[in-house]
């Protein structure tokens, strides 16, 4: 199986009013703003308005705020007619291209508020239901063609809908029938744009990771680079020419099936057997795995609150599906590929470990994925949890995953653009990778054994998560999420505040001024281990010491759960918000050799850490937020903090 990785990494500095930034260039591109033009340059940030115009030797990349990302090609002409990103249905993205070659992988509007994206050529309207296409615009004839998820074209007073590894070709101003991709399809559009291959910019990409120390850039900068990953994969399945097999796995209700990509036709029906199909795959070529969504909008089965996890105004639940899962064999490109653990070769994983069960837990409150299934007749258990482990759009992106098997720990990552909700039914393709992965060196990473596969499982249960009450004083009361049929089930602490968020206006004061403060106090949560069991903290306490000119906070939390103790201390820099009145503190397994953590833990070593709270009170009397923590035995510690300036 061969996979390569490619992406552009650049980090940008902007004004306040750039929409977006010039992330790479080459040859000759200017920006046409107010009527006047100039050349632009790496770092250069664009405003609504502005046209982007390459030359005959002109190649540039653009990062919007939400990680849109934009490639334009040779003598291309690009306009940001209104990108907007805000709060939830507040956004909007309308640009146009009124000639030569593009290329977008949308970001977070394109997942949030997809049918307010949308992107004019000369004949048509693009709007989106997915994330990674591409078109080349002439005067009167148009190719536009969708890599991953779906798009629909306006044109000539049609709709038409274009789904992952279909193209539109239109001539003259009228629209020719869909027809699925062929790699001369795709090498054609490139080749007349003058792309240069992205492989040649992958080192440099990478090296530039290193040099940065702010945990929020590195984690959104990994998240858009996974994107550009997997839309390049989906570049190279076209241009080698892979076909589709018939369906493997489907959904109970058959929204939603899995396939998978191959160098040859696979001689199975999608009605056959499953040990028919194994069979066959025991000995094909395969190169990826696909999903066919029978419907196109894919929307979450619950609504997430706007609330953090540990606040008492919160609301969610945990829905259980139950699903089967298929690893096909490795995805690097070795002569033979061999398991680290088991030595088995890619063909000889699917006859021996075949289609196994999968059980998948999510919980909407404290964003919390959890979940078992057999590889090579070991049970496999996992859990991620923190900022973005549940969105409304997927679920447990990479990152954040812990999964034992037997006496070696390595990561899970469920991959966020081949990941969704359709109706009551979830899918995404798996990865199992060593778990020092992204610390290891860009050869080391070539040479290591990714196990890929991929996941379709359907809603069976939902519970609903309840207030438990466990006390109160003078500022705040606090207690357990416990499962309102089983109230012995804890998940997590909340507080509430009786008191009102303290102003922006006084945190920005004691901005200005240089001002310090500290706050101690207590902490209420549970440790939920890979087998599910929760254990209540005990003797839970804090201490944070705020600076609020350097915009930092230093801390140390500990606490002890189930006979275990937990200690854990950072100094985590930029954490104060420029606006408004909250904090935060975060470290992730993909962010090694961070600087802002000076102790992962002296008791248990925590992997990854996101934490959050506000100050309460007219002069910042007392504080309160909440954590959730992981940790390389795989227990995730969700707590909430209470506390008052000393």
């Amino acid at each position: 199986m061969k996979k390569i990785f490619s992406t552009i990494f650049i980090m940008t500095a902007m004004g306040n009013s750039a929409v977006g930034t010039i992330s790479a260039i080459k040859g000759n591109v200017s920006v046409l703003r107010n009527g006047i033009s100039s050349k632009v340059f790496q770092d250069f940030g664009l405003e609504n308005s502005d046209s982007i115009i390459t030359g005959n030797d002109g190649k540039v990349q653009i990062i919007f705020n939400d990680n849109t990302t934009i490639r334009l090609g040779k003598n291309t002409n690009f306009e940001i007619v209104n990108f907007s990103f805000g709060e939830g249905r507040n956004s909007e993205v309308n640009l146009k291209v009124k000639s030569g070659f593009f290329s977008a992988i949308t970001g977070e509007i394109g997942k949030v508020n997809h049918d307010k994206f949308k992107l004019e050529t000369k004949n048509s309207t693009i709007g989106i239901r997915g994330t990674h296409f591409q078109g080349l615009i002439g005067n009167s004839d148009e190719d536009i063609a969708c890599l991953d998820g779906m798009i629909f074209v306006e044109t000539a007073g049609e709709k038409i809908d274009v789904a992952k590894g279909e193209i539109l070709v239109i001539r003259d101003g009228i629209p020719e029938a869909v027809k699925t991709i062929k790699s001369i399809d795709v090498k054609n559009m490139e080749d007349k744009a003058s792309l240069d291959d992205p492989r040649a910019e992958i080192q440099a990409s990478l090296d530039a990771l290193s040099s940065i120390k702010d945990s929020d850039i590195k984690i959104a900068q990994y998240k858009m680079i996974f994107d550009q990953i997997n839309g390049y994969i989906n570049d190279l399945i076209f241009k080698a020419g892979l076909i589709k097999s018939p369906v493997i796995l489907s959904s109970n209700d058959n929204s939603v099936n899995m396939g998978v990509y191959s160098s040859n036709n696979l001689n199975f029906q999608a009605n056959d057997s499953l040990e028919t199909k194994l069979s066959v795959l025991e000995t094909a070529n395969l190169g990826d795995i696909y999903f066919a969504n029978k419907i196109t909008n894919s929307v979450a089965p619950f609504t997430l609150s706007t609330e953090p996890h540990w606040s008492g105004k919160n609301s969610g639940s945990i829905i259980n599906y139950e699903g089967q899962i298929l690893f096909i064999g490795d995805m690097n490109e070795k002569t033979i590929s061999i398991d680290p653990v088991t030595k088995i070769k890619d063909n000889e994983l699917i006859k021996q470990n075949g289609v196994q069960k999968i059980s998948i837990s999510i919980n909407t409150l404290n964003s919390l994925t959890s979940g078992k299934f057999i590889y090579l007749n070991n049970p496999i258990l996992f859990q991620t949890s923190g900022t973005g482990a549940v969105t409304n759009s997927n679920f447990a992106f990479f990152g954040n995953n812990l999964l034992e098997n037997s006496s070696v720990t390595n990561q899970i990552a469920f991959n966020q653009l081949s990941n969704g909700y359709i109706n009551n039914n979830i899918y995404s393709t798996v990865l199992i990778q060593p778990y020092n992965y992204y610390s290891l060196s860009k050869t080391d990473q070539d040479k290591s054994y990714i196990t890929f596969g991929g996941m379709v499982a359907t809603k069976v249960s939902e519970t609903k998560l309840t207030k438990q009450e466990e006390a109160k004083n003078d500022h705040f009361s606090w207690g357990y999420w416990a499962e309102e049929t089983e109230p012995e089930k804890l998940h997590g602490g909340w507080i509430e505040s009786i008191a009102t968020e303290t102003s922006a206006e006084k945190i920005a004061e004691w901005k200005t001024g240089g001002f310090k403060a500290s706050y101690s106090g207590d902490i209420v949560g549970t440790v939920r281990n890979l087998s599910g069991d929760s254990y209540k903290m005990e003797n839970g306490t804090f201490g944070f010491d705020f600076d609020f000119g350097k915009k930092s906070v230093a801390g140390q939390m500990s606490f002890k759960a189930n006979s275990e103790n937990y200690d854990l201390a950072f100094l985590s820099s930029n954490s104060i918000a420029e606006n408004g009145n909250s904090f935060s503190f975060n470290k992730t397994s993909t962010t090694s050799n961070s600087q802002e953590f000076i102790d992962y833990g002296v008791n248990n070593k925590a992997e990854y850490i996101y934490g959050s709270g506000k100050f309460f009170g007219s002069n910042g009397e007392t504080v309160g937020g909440g954590f959730t923590a992981g940790f390389k035995n795989g227990n995730i510690a969700t707590g909430a903090i209470y506390g008052n300036k000393q």
